[in-house]
């Protein structure tokens, strides 16, 4: 902790009473008051940026949509030290009586929905598919290869239309406060938008009813459940691939 206090040594701004709230693979994350405001820090591990990390375009990204997309507003950065500080969004993880609510899951369609925009000059054209040719490249696992290229080669063509996707629509990055917020977009890309529903299809194991109630609030006559099953296939390839490459820095 000395050490992340020395690298805000030379600046102007205060923090105070750092807590570690989280440690992964990737970085730490820490809870404090900056300037006075609640916010969290996350600092990089050596390797993220050779998992393929890039704090500058997530930086970018979030300025870009922070208009039309619940996530939260960077404060501070210094993405040469590889440290972001975001205001913490009061909230907590979904939890299962919520999943169970109708109205919740039309709620949380319509603000997925609004993570989907299309490419613009504003957003990088890094694309989900980029970072499978990374992880491809560090891991050695021929099997892991050879089973997500044969399922992308089915799921992706010229004609696939991409959008923006937080692509880690997880359990632990849904927080539901005031409003339903997004964390940790990282591997925020360019996608085919069916990633992110199987994600959370997934995540949250719904049934029948409870994905229909999902997809009307996403609201869009695109959305094909076939694929989507397809999709979660895929997601799951892509946590193994994710999980060689980890395992090479580790």
């Amino acid at each position: 902790m000395k050490a992340l206090l020395d690298k805000f040594s030379d600046t102007q701004n205060c923090i105070e009473d750092i807590t570690l709230i989280k440690s992964d693979q990737i970085s730490d994350v820490y809870f404090c008051f900056f300037n006075g405001i609640k916010a969290v820090i996350k600092e990089d591990k050596p390797y993220a940026k050779k998992i393929g990390l890039d704090r500058k375009r997530e930086a970018s990204l979030l300025n870009a949509i922070s208009h039309s997309c619940s996530c939260p507003n960077i404060i501070f950065n210094d993405l040469k030290a590889g440290l972001i500080i975001w205001e913490y969004i009061e909230g907590t993880e979904v939890e299962s009586e919520l999943i169970l609510n109708k109205d919740f899951l039309i709620k949380l369609g319509r603000k997925v929905k609004n993570i989907h925009i299309p490419y613009t000059k504003a957003l990088s054209s890094y694309s989900f598919l980029d970072s499978i040719e990374h992880y491809k490249n560090i891991v050695k696992d021929n099997k892991s290869v050879a089973d997500i290229n044969n399922l992308i080669s089915k799921l992706y063509n010229s004609d696939t239309q991409l959008t923006l996707c937080h692509n880690d629509l997880t359990k632990p990055n849904i927080l539901v406060g005031d409003t339903i917020s997004f964390i940790d977009w990282e591997y925020a890309s360019l996608n085919d938008p069916h990633y992110d529903i199987a994600t959370i299809f997934q995540a949250f194991n719904l049934n029948a009813n409870q994905r229909d109630a999902f997809l009307i609030g996403y609201n869009s006559a695109n959305i094909n459940l076939a694929r989507v099953s397809q999709f979660i296939a895929l997601t799951k390839l892509t946590d193994r691939l994710w999980g060689r490459a980890i395992d090479t820095f580790t």
